[in-house]
């Protein structure tokens, strides 16, 4: 619970690349396993796929979107 830590973000990442699909991301309200799906997806999916995935599925991340724009340039 609470704020998502360097370590979580990238174990996650690591998991969310090597493991078979499907995958079940859980939490109570939904929103920490859309983040981490974000921020792991992000450098492998465009911005704007990210953001729509995630809208379709009723979460607004487009306040993430310089940090995923980043994270493109830093994966």
């Amino acid at each position: 619970p609470g704020q998502l830590s360097i370590d979580v973000v990238q174990t996650f990442r690591a998991i969310w690349h090597s493991a078979p699909s499907p995958m079940l991301a859980y939490c109570r309200s939904g929103t920490r396993s859309c983040t981490l799906w974000a921020i792991s997806e992000a450098g492998h999916s465009p911005v704007d796929e990210i953001l729509g995935a995630a809208a379709s599925a009723g979460y607004d991340l487009t306040g993430m979107r310089d940090q995923l724009g980043s994270a493109v340039t830093n994966a």
